[in-house]
């Protein structure tokens, strides 16, 4: 596990660790690092698992004890916030609780103050897709298949909330999945007054040969992989991810996975 520091100018000093793409691994090279720095708070941006469905049986997140472990395990080193990401369309509201029950700050489309900071997380869209397509047409099944393209209703993320967010006082961090809301689609965060976004997703391009190859959301030879990225009104900071599962059958390659550790810094 590669650690990685950035540098962001705010009004105050603050050490944030950002943490995406675990896919259910385990977690305790990231927990050996963690406790080490110390960050004062810990940023979980989307894909805590896999978009497996588990046995009829079973909730989600009880076949994934090890992803429940690991954020228990964080909140002993510092206040943890997580932010749901397009492999948490599956889950249920059971899952959820599970999630909350570790002592984590689970931020479904909506944001708390934390001290001085005000705190959102940005639920990817494939989740309040596939939650509604579940809703309207397989309301008796824990965790359907996936929805069909065909049938997609909802291919943006809420924004309802994000004005109210963006008004409030204080250093405004926001979780937000998929780096691609920042420039390049809706709801083209870099416009709002946020200081700090928060992202993964890209998994640094998965395979790197100088550059990252290819990310979802933006194809070929994508820009916002990894790095920090100066917006008009803040800071947009992405992972490539902790997880070393494979993504659409592709192992990382050239690419190892990150903790990323950013120091806010008068």
């Amino acid at each position: 596990m590669k650690e990685t520091f950035y540098t962001v100018r705010a009004p105050l000093d603050a050490r944030i660790a950002l943490l995406a793409d675990l896919h259910e691994d385990s977690g305790q090279d990231i927990l050996a690092s963690l406790r080490a720095q110390k960050p004062d708070l810990i940023a979980v941006a989307g894909d805590l698992i896999m978009v497996r469905r588990p046995e009829h049986t079973v909730y989600k997140m009880e076949s994934v004890p090890q992803v429940l472990g690991l954020l228990a395990a964080c909140t002993e080193i510092a206040p943890v916030f997580v932010s749901l990401g397009n492999h948490e369309r599956l889950l249920c509201e059971r899952d959820l609780e599970m999630i909350r029950s570790t002592g984590v700050t689970l931020l479904d489309d909506a944001y708390v103050q934390h001290g001085p900071f005000v705190i959102g997380g940005l639920t990817s869209f494939s989740r309040r897709d596939y939650q509604d397509v579940k809703k309207r047409w397989y309301p008796d099944a824990l965790y359907p298949k996936s929805s069909n393209e065909k049938e997609a209703l909802l291919p943006q993320p809420d924004v309802s909330w994000l004005n109210a967010f963006a008004k409030q006082e204080g250093f405004k961090i926001l979780l937000s999945h998929h780096p691609e809301y920042y420039f390049l689609q809706y709801p083209f965060l870099a416009d709002l007054p946020i200081d700090l976004v928060l992202s993964g997703h890209a998994h640094g391009g998965q395979v790197r040969l100088f550059r990252a190859l290819f990310a979802p959301g933006q194809g070929l030879f994508p820009k916002y992989t990894e790095g920090v990225f100066a917006g008009p009104h803040g800071s947009l900071v992405i992972t490539k991810g902790c997880g070393n599962s494979r993504s659409r059958g592709v192992p990382r390659l050239f690419n190892p996975p990150e903790t990323v550790y950013i120091d806010l810094r008068k």
